[in-house]
């Protein structure tokens, strides 16, 4: 059995996400996030390797913008690992993987876990 080695919770969440690669925008929707990244459904036109913005609308003025790299495109999905995210941004991306987890204490662990 293979152990798990993800170091962040990660929260099923269906949201629209748009993901702007290169001059393309392309919409996708999230199957998992969490405050290190996302997993979105598969799509064949984003590569490994590449750098993409990424827009995440929770409503009428809550957004999540981030810059991630393509660590997996496969017929599985879109694994997002994000370089950066502006702190009002990584707030609502705390607020929302805290409310679909199972343990929110446990983020907040995760999050001084990873500040050392």
């Amino acid at each position: 059995m293979e152990k798990n080695r993800r170091r962040r919770t990660r929260v099923p969440v269906h949201i629209v996400a748009t993901v702007q690669v290169g001059e393309e925008e392309i919409t996708l929707e999230t199957e998992n996030i969490s405050l290190g990244g996302m997993l979105c459904a598969p799509c064949p036109r984003i590569g490994v390797g590449e750098i993409v913005e990424i827009r995440l609308v929770l409503g009428s003025e809550v957004v999540i913008e981030a810059k991630a790299s393509v660590v997996r495109s496969d017929e599985k999905g879109i694994a997002l690992a994000f370089l950066n995210i502006d702190e009002d941004g990584f707030y609502h991306l705390k607020q929302l993987v805290q409310y679909n987890a199972d343990d929110a204490d446990r983020i907040e662990r995760e999050i001084l876990r990873h500040q050392d």
